[in-house]
């Protein structure tokens, strides 16, 4: 008799220890997840929820050189600089041969992201969860950071 009460006990000890677990992992995933914002010319056009170090990339066709750029992004609490990506010339064309444009634009770090072109550009966001991928031609972009649970407590 005594056994089956220790068992019962033990029954409920790991389903209580399951629970926690699993309330736990939930709180990290929600303390962790962020809506980025993507606002065109003033009007909101989506919001989508990313976990930590989700990608953003810019992709786009320098107007000069006519080189692809491709601007890489890390998603969290805020947007951070990553990497550049284009051919030699554009990469001078930008630093003017003066400035280490790859590492001012590593230290990069802001809750907001503007960015517009006139020829149009694409904005990649990927995770673990999803892909998106959105067209802009002949407007302003801009990207905003907020933490889910702002978002809620507001």
């Amino acid at each position: 008799m005594r056994v089956r009460w220790m068992a019962k006990i033990k029954v409920v000890l790991l389903v209580l220890t399951f629970l926690t677990l699993i309330t736990t992992s939930f709180l990290l995933i929600l303390y962790e997840l962020t809506i980025v914002y993507i606002t065109v010319e003033g009007e909101q056009d989506l919001a989508i929820p990313v976990l930590c170090e989700s990608r953003l990339k810019i992709l786009f066709i320098n107007s000069i050189t006519g080189a692809p750029v491709e601007l890489s992004f890390k998603l969290g609490d805020v947007i951070r600089g990553e990497y550049i990506k284009t051919d030699e010339a554009t990469m001078e064309y930008y630093s003017s041969g003066v400035l280490d444009v790859e590492s001012n634009f590593r230290s990069y770090e802001s809750k907001t992201l503007k960015f517009c072109s006139m020829l149009g550009f694409k904005i990649k966001v990927e995770n673990l969860l999803f892909k998106l991928e959105r067209e802009y031609k002949g407007v302003c972009v801009e990207l905003k950071t907020k933490k889910i649970l702002d978002v809620i407590s507001n």
